[in-house]
């Protein structure tokens, strides 16, 4: 079967890319300004951490920098994912991502337990009562839901999907826009699919402006000056991001809606395609 075959997967994993590339354009484009801004902002939070004589304001910026490490190598991965059509591995990474978001919150609530978090070793969950009753995560999620915050209920499939079952084996196979709701196929290398990409590129490209936007609510919260160039230029991508997922939701209710030949000339036609998008950018 060719699909076992390591030359075939190389050669798909470039196919899929091209079309990747093609097909989400701008979308990539706005996820590559989105980092490059989280960075930024991870680098005022630094200049604020060094500066800073307040003890628990110095704790939340070296917690949101140590955060903010692996959230920017999850993004950059999970770009790769989607690029070459491994999307599996997406939702996988999806649940330490949401972990994150969620502690992210949590902490902008509560800073001072930020300490705690900092203090952190390898047997706390196991031997600390204290940091396992507030960072358990069902804890966790019961305090933010006790806050105003809603957690969808579809996060508890994410959660699944990492405990290395043959339900969770399920999400690294192909999904195509007909398949019925629980059906995945069996695809060794590497298939192009719209709705698995469009799903998890939505849900990729809103991580660094999720994760700022706690942060900088936070800085004004405690009165702490925010420059107005970086302001302007979350609100810009914010903008864009929002925007983004809307155009790749309804390209994707287009083409599941078209027969199958509509779609392929789709495929050829995407480069002319992304022209009217760009507009809407």
């Amino acid at each position: 079967m060719k699909q076992l075959n390591f030359g075939y997967l190389l050669s798909q994993e470039e196919k899929v890319a091209k079309i990747t590339k093609e097909t989400f354009k701008k979308p990539l484009t706005i996820l590559d300004e989105s980092t490059k801004f989280f960075m930024k902002l991870l680098d005022s939070i630094y200049m604020i951490y060094t500066k800073t004589e307040d003890k628990q304001l110095k704790n939340y910026c070296k917690y949101f920098l140590t955060t903010g490490n692996a959230v920017i190598h999850l993004i950059r991965v999970s770009r790769y994912a989607i690029l070459t059509g491994y999307y599996g591995n997406v939702m996988v990474l999806m649940r330490t991502i949401i972990n994150y978001l969620n502690m992210s919150m949590h902490i902008h609530h509560h800073p001072e337990d930020a300490e705690l978090l900092l203090k952190e070793s390898r047997d706390s969950f196991k031997k600390n009562k204290e940091y396992k009753k507030k960072f358990h995560e069902y804890n966790l999620k019961r305090e933010l839901i006790k806050i105003g915050y809603k957690i969808p209920e579809q996060f508890d499939d994410v959660a699944k999907s990492t405990h290395g079952s043959l339900w969770g084996a399920q999400v690294f196979g192909f999904k195509g826009i007909k398949t019925s709701k629980n059906q995945y196929e069996l695809h060794y290398s590497p298939l192009f699919s719209m709705l698995q990409s469009t799903t998890y590129l939505s849900f990729i490209i809103s991580i660094p402006t999720d994760f700022s936007i706690y942060c900088l609510r936070h800085l004004k919260e405690k009165n702490i000056k925010i420059d107005q160039e970086l302001l302007e230029k979350f609100r810009e991508i914010d903008r864009k991001v929002r925007i983004s997922i809307y155009a790749m939701e309804q390209n994707y209710q287009f083409v599941r809606n078209t027969p199958k030949e509509i779609q392929d000339a789709l495929v050829m036609k995407i480069k002319e395609a992304n022209k009217e998008r760009d507009e809407i950018f």
